[in-house]
């Protein structure tokens, strides 16, 4: 069996007790689940990959999945490791069920021990470091696998802010725009924080050379008792921009 050292970073996410379970059900599989445990999100990911390099020595593969991330069967890390035995994959990537969107989004990751890591960490990409690729299965060649799991089923708050700041910030408007869309016709709470996030990040104009998690946790803090009265004028306005 393939052994797998599988990593994640926690901070608060309502779904991390699923998340474990899910993986402690995995079938045909030895692996290591490495958790990191409340840390800003820049330094977390640094030392992720500060201690798969110390250990990807004792193990066949690097599977990435986040705390919010659930895994949907127990066979999900073996179709995985199945994947790598195709010539010259060095990397994966396949497609999780977000909630706030209702759409299939980029989640899962995996990477062989060929797969090196930056050093240096963007603050608000601070997962997208991985080069010396051969080739990466995604899209179109691993879309019969997909949803392999779900993404933010049960957000708190706090997590359902910090997902609208962050693709507001990163301009993933198209995403917002669903997330907008649903929250229009559900009204339901995960969502109109998501909404929050995304409205606070459009007035504090930060950069992503400025960014931190800090940051947004104070912004957040602030919010919490903040009206909603204008998240509807600011959700029809993400759904008529273009």
């Amino acid at each position: 069996m393939k052994s797998i050292f599988i990593g994640t970073l926690f901070n608060g996410e309502s779904e991390f007790f699923e998340h474990s379970k899910a993986i402690t059900s995995q079938d045909k599989v030895n692996y290591t689940h490495h958790v990191i445990k409340n840390l800003p999100e820049h330094e977390a990911h640094k030392q992720l990959w500060l201690d798969w390099k110390s250990n990807q020595n004792k193990f066949d593969l690097f599977v990435k999945i986040d705390a919010d991330t659930v895994l949907n069967r127990s066979t999900a890390l073996y179709e995985i490791t199945k994947l790598f035995e195709q010539k010259n994959v060095t990397g994966v990537q396949i497609k999780i069920f977000d909630y706030f969107s209702s759409s299939l989004i980029p989640g899962i990751n995996a990477f062989n021990s060929e797969v090196k890591f930056k050093k240096k960490v963007n603050n608000l990409f601070p997962d997208k470091v991985d080069y010396n690729h051969k080739i990466v299965l995604k899209g179109e060649s691993v879309s019969y696998l997909e949803p392999i799991a779900f993404h933010c089923l049960t957000p708190n708050s706090r997590q359902s802010f910090y997902y609208g700041f962050h693709r507001m910030i990163k301009k993933q408007k198209q995403i917002l725009k669903l997330v907008a869309s649903n929250w229009l016709i559900d009204k339901d709470t995960g969502r109109e924080w998501a909404l929050r996030g995304a409205l606070c990040a459009k007035k504090a104009h930060l950069t992503k050379i400025y960014y931190s998690s800090l940051k947004v946790e104070e912004i957040y803090l602030k919010n919490l008792h903040s009206d909603a009265k204008n998240l509807e004028v600011f959700a029809s306005k993400l759904l008529d921009h273009e």
